[in-house]
C-alpha cells in the first residue's frame, strides 16, 4: 500500500514539458489536465475527430490534427505508438 501511495505523490509532483507551437512550458499534472480537456473539446465543439497530444516520457506535444475517417485516426495512433509515444490523446466523433 505504501508503494502504491509513493508512486501516486511522485506522479503528482512530477513536472511536465509541454510543447505548444514554438513554445516550451513545464507545469504539474493539474495544469496539464486542464490544457488536455480544453483540446479534446475544442475536436468535440468541431464534431471532428482528431489527435490532440502525444506523450513520450515526461514530454507532451500539442497537436492538432484532424482526421475525416476513424480508421485514418487509428492508422495515425499506431504509427505514433510505433514511434514510441506511450500515450496519444484523440477524440473520436460517433
Amino acid at each position: 500500500m505504501k508503494a502504491r501511495l509513493k508512486k501516486q505523490e511522485l506522479r503528482k509532483s512530477q513536472q511536465w514539458l509541454v510543447l505548444l507551437n514554438d513554445h516550451q512550458y513545464t507545469m504539474g499534472e493539474k495544469q496539464l489536465n486542464t490544457i488536455l480537456k480544453l483540446a479534446k473539446s475544442k475536436f468535440r465543439k468541431a464534431e471532428q475527430s482528431g489527435i490532440y497530444a502525444v506523450v513520450k516520457g515526461n514530454v507532451v506535444q500539442m497537436l492538432n490534427e484532424p482526421y475525416s475517417t476513424t480508421e485514418d485516426l487509428k492508422k495515425a495512433i499506431a504509427q505514433y505508438k510505433s514511434k514510441g509515444f506511450y500515450k496519444v490523446h484523440y477524440y473520436i466523433e460517433v
